[in-house]
């Protein structure tokens, strides 16, 4: 056992709270209107993390694998964010988590993921 997994759940509600503060203070409507001004016509946000009764109506929040790569190369070139915040947000991807993406990658190499797992579904972003 890695000293990271007692933490794991912790670090999951954490984020997932953080995250539904941020849409409830931003309203999903500001968020769909951000994403489609970035050029996002696909990612929407539909509900707030953790809601299970709006996950089992079948409301999720979507995105296209070329969306999340386009959303997350304009943060990291600082198009979005200030750079203290843009630096915050890869501190906290960067943070080790357990995931299978780096198995095949050097071990000096510093990935930013974002594993995220329900009983309803399963995600990464890298």
């Amino acid at each position: 056992m890695s000293l990271s997994m007692p933490t794991r759940p912790m670090r999951t509600l954490a984020t997932a709270l953080s995250l539904t503060a941020t849409i409830m203070v931003a309203r999903s409507r500001n968020v769909n209107t951000f994403l489609a001004a970035q050029g996002l016509r696909d990612t929407r946000l539909r509900r707030k993390m953790m809601d299970l009764k709006a996950a089992a109506e079948g409301r999720e929040n979507i995105s296209t694998p070329n969306e999340m790569a386009s959303l997350l190369e304009a943060l990291y070139r600082g198009q979005i964010l200030k750079r203290e915040m843009t630096d915050d947000f890869f501190k906290v991807l960067s943070t080790h988590k357990d995931s299978w993406i780096p198995r095949n990658l050097p071990e000096d190499l510093k990935i930013a993921t974002s594993p995220a797992r329900s009983k309803a579904c399963a995600t990464i972003q890298a």
